[in-house]
């Protein structure tokens, strides 16, 4: 579908889904008719804003258009639903998000986020080889046959273990995910905070 088609698709309200940036709504005359028209007055059923801690720590700093994000809430009717999810705010974000997003006495929906098979630690850094000497060792005990058979074509379908960080080539991530999701030979992957961004992998410690 070309962008001309997609526009129109959108406009006239052929999507489930719409995702937006509150830098278009707000700044982009056409994108407020667009919610504020008869189209969106009928069709819209929910108003959801993801990762909302954002809404705080970004529109303080970078983003201030966040922080009016309000004024997109004003151009939809008050029957339509206001969803905001996260899943790292404090007491205090979600009583600044509730007041920024124009939320009153919302249902709050909370989770304990413990996860049994996941781990997170702190740990003095000193260096490389030190603070990864653990793993290394695990690593170690395995063995070669493990960590790079003789009989394996260095490709990614093949590896047993492998790096993701937010360097790593879109394609390649894409391949991992899709590999550690379950579809491949992949064991073990060294991330950085940036594997975990929306991604649901199962059986994982």
């Amino acid at each position: 579908m070309s962008d001309a088609a997609t526009m129109d698709a959108i406009f006239h309200g052929k999507y489930q889904l719409v995702f937006f940036t509150p830098e278009m709504i707000i700044s982009k005359k056409h994108w407020r008719r667009l919610l504020g028209g008869d189209v969106y007055a009928n069709r819209l059923k929910a108003l959801i804003i993801d990762e909302a801690h954002c809404v705080k720590k970004w529109g303080e700093t970078f983003r201030q258009m966040l922080l009016r994000i309000r004024e997109v809430r004003s151009l939809i009717p008050t029957s339509v639903h206001v969803m905001a999810l996260t899943a790292t705010a404090t007491r205090s974000d979600i009583s600044f998000i509730s007041r920024i997003v124009g939320l009153r006495n919302p249902f709050v929906i909370t989770r304990v986020p413990v996860i049994p098979n996941l781990i997170y630690a702190v740990g003095l850094f000193k260096s490389i080889p030190e603070t990864f000497q653990n793993l290394a060792q695990k690593l170690d005990y395995l063995g070669a046959a493990f960590t790079n058979p003789d009989d394996a074509p260095d490709l990614p379908e093949f590896r047993l273990v492998d790096m993701f960080t937010s360097v790593t080539d879109p394609a390649h991530k894409s391949e991992i995910i899709r590999l550690f999701k379950g579809d491949g030979n992949l064991r073990i992957v060294v991330a950085t905070m940036e594997f975990g961004m929306g991604v649901d992998c199962p059986n994982i410690r």
